[in-house]
């Protein structure tokens, strides 16, 4: 992420004209609806950075029901797969004003049927089931999971290297100890129960990873940025 995304609200002032600077500096803040789709895409590897070109209004198009007229009604659904396997950034994302994306609409993006000054923020239940859920973040953690596993790490402690770099990913720091002591335990008992059900080993260590990533992107830390 950006260096403006990394900068803390914690400064110490040395002096007093500096401290009267303290209201104008960046506070915490949740991402926004575009900028937690595309931190998701860019942790898990997917996102597709060349810049948008006529793929949204063909689609949109091709969607739209032929009333042989001038218009075509919009007949794309909030939940339509196109805005699980568009790859691009959310600018780019097809926008109608009588359908916003469910990706979009449950993280309070604005309004495309008015001008939006200020957006609403809302903390609500259904968008922790969108996290826990919702193909788009599911298909994320498990590209982020193989990303993690493609990582060549020989040696002992090669889990713990994966974790670190999972941390650094999506938080931008290293992993506490603490956090390499739970995710160890939670990984390894994970790939147990995954084998006593029947699964392979490869697929339970898949799954493993795939659970781990998608809990750091659901996290409060993935989600605010200082």
């Amino acid at each position: 992420l950006s260096n403006t995304y990394r900068q803390s609200n914690t400064t110490a002032f040395e002096t007093e004209e500096l401290a009267e600077l303290a209201p104008s500096i960046v506070k915490r803040r949740r991402l926004s609806a575009e900028e937690l789709r595309d931190s998701m895409l860019a942790v898990s590897g997917e996102l597709d950075g060349e810049p948008g070109t006529s793929e949204s209004g063909e689609f949109l198009y091709g969607a739209a029901e032929d009333i042989s007229a001038m218009i075509r009604p919009n007949r794309v659904a909030a939940d339509d797969e196109y805005y699980t396997t568009f790859k691009k950034r959310s600018v780019y994302l097809p926008v109608v004003r009588n359908m916003l994306p469910d990706v979009l609409s449950l993280f309070d993006a604005a309004d495309p049927n008015g001008v939006t000054a200020i957006r609403n923020e809302t903390t609500v239940a259904s968008q922790g089931l969108f996290l826990l859920n919702h193909p788009v973040v599911r298909e994320q953690s498990r590209a982020m999971a193989k990303r993690l596993l493609a990582v060549d790490l020989p040696g002992s402690g090669a889990e713990n290297a994966r974790i670190e770099l999972a941390h650094q990913w999506a938080f931008t720091r290293s992993a506490t100890a603490r956090e390499l002591e739970d995710t160890n335990a939670f990984i390894k008992a994970y790939i147990q129960t995954a084998e006593l059900d029947g699964v392979p080993e490869s697929d339970g260590v898949l799954k493993a990873w795939q659970a781990f990533c998608q809990s750091l992107l659901c996290s409060n830390e993935f989600l605010y940025v200082e």
